[in-house]
């Protein structure tokens, strides 16, 4: 025979109640399983396969600002350097997002120099305003690779990025949006 609960044992905390929890629990961790689907990390490629095993170094403070953390998005450019050239005219990203470029200098080592030649990857508002930049990385020599981080800016538009070593032959447009 089934029996109704009292007033006093529906105040207590018993197993519908933290069933209620664990409810509540799952739907947050759903919500943000589904918003990382939707968009937390993406890739932009222009080059077809970064080599296995590819030693990196990430340039002193060069870390993901916090705000990027706000908007939880990160994206993943995948840039190469090579015949004076990049392999990309333009890079889209969203406003504020966490933003990782593995650079990749494919210019022979010793090719002009004993070392090769040098780029970078650097990012400014407009080409007239390349004197304070957005974010500029370690000038990596011929052969070489780079990891850089940085946060984009918040406010959407076009900017500019270049190789702060050739600026007139190798830049670009920087998208926020």
């Amino acid at each position: 025979m089934l029996r109704r609960m009292t007033d006093r044992e529906r105040r207590e905390p018993g197993i519908d109640s933290r069933w209620r929890n664990y409810r509540v629990i799952g739907v947050v961790l759903l919500a943000v399983a589904c918003s990382c689907l939707a968009g937390c990390t993406g890739t932009q490629s222009g080059y077809a396969g970064t080599p296995a095993g590819v030693a990196t170094t990430e340039p002193a403070g060069s870390g993901i600002l916090p705000g990027a953390l706000i908007g939880g998005q990160t994206v993943t450019i995948d840039l190469v350097a090579k015949n004076m050239t990049f392999n990309t005219s333009a890079i889209t990203v969203p406003a504020g997002a966490a933003v990782v470029v593995n650079f990749h200098n494919r210019e022979p080592p010793g090719s002009s120099q004993v070392t090769g030649i040098a780029h970078n990857f650097a990012v400014y508002e407009t080409p007239a305003a390349a004197t304070a930049a957005i974010f500029s990385g370690e000038i990596i020599t011929g052969g070489g690779d780079a990891v850089y981080r940085f946060t984009a800016p918040v406010t959407p538009g076009t900017y500019f990025f270049r190789c702060d070593v050739h600026p007139d032959s190798m830049n670009g447009r920087f998208v926020v949006v």
